[in-house]
């Protein structure tokens, strides 16, 4: 009797066996994991965003036209940023016990490695963006729109871009 459980326990672990990848998670919530650390990498990536948008400086000799527009602008992204950040940590603190701490570690570094990448002033592509881009060019409304359109050549920027869009968390 013995026998035919252990015999019945081992089919059914050695059955189940496929379903589960080396990481120990079932395969069916390896785009729960891929989710996961996406979110990981964008919250990191959006607390680096607020601290440079916190940081912006306006010239003292600005027109003061100038100055609203501007400070109007940076607090709607602030506001925007604050509401994706508190998204993401809802999300996060959900299922922090489904994150292994090195690949959360490994997302978070990424999120700040890529916005330094495409906030430094040598970056290749940002100095040939902004050579196409400025003046705005005929076919774009506005300068603004012709980086965005240029950096979607960069896989990098796609990336930190595509964090402004939260459709990729279940909820």
């Amino acid at each position: 009797m013995k026998s035919i459980i252990c015999n019945t326990l081992i089919g059914v672990a050695l059955a189940l066996t496929p379903l589960f990848n080396s990481t120990g998670y079932a395969a069916a919530d390896s785009l729960t994991v891929d989710t996961d650390l996406r979110a990981v990498y964008c919250l990191s990536l959006l607390k680096e965003v607020r601290a440079f948008q916190q940081n912006i400086q306006i010239p003292i000799n600005a027109p003061e036209s100038l100055k609203q527009t501007v400070q109007q602008a940076l607090q709607k992204e602030l506001q925007e940023n604050q509401e994706l950040q508190s998204r993401l940590k809802r999300y996060i603190v959900l299922r922090l016990d489904y994150i292994d701490t090195l690949q959360f570690a490994l997302a978070s570094k990424a999120g700040k490695s890529d916005f330094a990448k495409v906030t430094d002033p040598n970056n290749p592509k940002l100095i040939e963006c902004e050579k196409r881009c400025d003046p705005p060019q005929p076919e774009t409304a506005q300068s603004g729109q012709c980086l965005k359109q240029c950096g979607q050549e960069d896989t990098t920027i796609r990336r930190v871009q595509s964090c402004q869009d939260l459709a990729f968390l279940p909820y």
